[in-house]
């Protein structure tokens, strides 16, 4: 069974192959849940936890089913200061600003 990782909250596009559905005009996923549209042959998919998607293509008289395991991680949490200083773009933004202000303030003090 093929699997997607993502992360919680990104969506992922689920696909079929090509080979085996050329013969499809109707898709069914299976569960409906985090899908924007169960009926589409590539719905994207942004379940909250690992799930796997069970897909119905049909057409004439032919049926195939496939599966497609989406796994879900969570967001990863900074490990050591300097990585979780750049993935947290707010704290450089905030000790930017403190540096001009303190700067500011300095050239204040100094024509004083």
């Amino acid at each position: 069974m093929p699997a997607i990782t993502t992360q919680k909250g990104k969506a992922v596009t689920l696909t079929l192959p090509k080979n085996k559905t050329q013969f499809a005009t109707h898709y069914t996923w299976y569960p409906p849940i985090g899908l924007d549209d169960p009926s589409s042959a590539t719905p994207q998919a942004s379940p909250d936890k690992t799930t796997i998607y069970t897909a119905v293509a049909s057409g004439g008289c032919r049926q195939e089913i496939f599966q497609i395991q989406v796994k879900v991680e969570e967001k990863q949490k900074c490990k050591g200061f300097w990585p979780c200083l750049w993935h947290c773009k707010w704290w450089l933004l905030l000790i930017i600003l403190a540096l001009i202000a303190w700067l500011l303030l300095r050239k204040r003090r100094d024509e004083a």
